[in-house]
């Protein structure tokens, strides 16, 4: 290892040390700065955003969930259709399942009409694919801001597409 290295680990080692005596006092200086200088926060915000930003490209690109099967959903007719959870629907939609979560409790996604024995929700690719036409069709707008809008966008497409509503 060379003197430039070792200088730098050395350096890391101490910032990192520093923190840890240190962490309560630093929280404190940033939310002050955070409560009282408004360009301080809208840096830390534009920041957030983009980071934010950045992790849901890197998950849209991920295979989604590959190793969670299908659940096999007996429709009233007899027929059966492939129903995924949450957390698929969070993979291929670039979310978190927090988020998802949040869009069902909250209603800015209708409540789908099947659910596993334990209550969770399930979704055909089909209303997934509604859900991500409604996203691209809000792009650049908070979606929460949006709710009832983006719910009857939603819905609308379910419609379109036959998915029965939940009762």
């Amino acid at each position: 290892m060379s003197t430039e290295e070792e200088k730098a680990k050395d350096r890391s080692e101490y910032q990192r040390r520093y923190y840890q005596d240190h962490r309560d006092d630093i929280v404190k200086q940033r939310r002050s700065r955070y409560n009282d200088d408004l360009e301080y926060r809208e840096r830390c915000k534009a920041a957030s955003r983009k980071s934010r930003a950045r992790k849901r490209e890197e998950r849209a690109g991920e295979e989604p969930a590959a190793n969670r099967r299908p659940v096999v959903v007996e429709m009233l007719d007899g027929s059966e259709i492939d129903a995924v959870t949450v957390g698929y629907v969070a993979s291929t939609i670039g979310r978190s399942r927090c988020t998802v979560h949040a869009w069902l409790r909250t209603g800015v996604i209708p409540e789908p009409p099947f659910e596993t024995e334990r209550g969770e929700a399930l979704f055909t690719h089909d209303m997934i694919e509604a859900i991500e036409e409604a996203i691209e069709a809000n792009e650049g707008f908070h979606i929460r801001n949006k709710n009832k809008e983006f719910h009857d966008a939603v819905l609308d497409r379910w419609d379109a597409l036959g998915v029965p509503r939940c009762e």
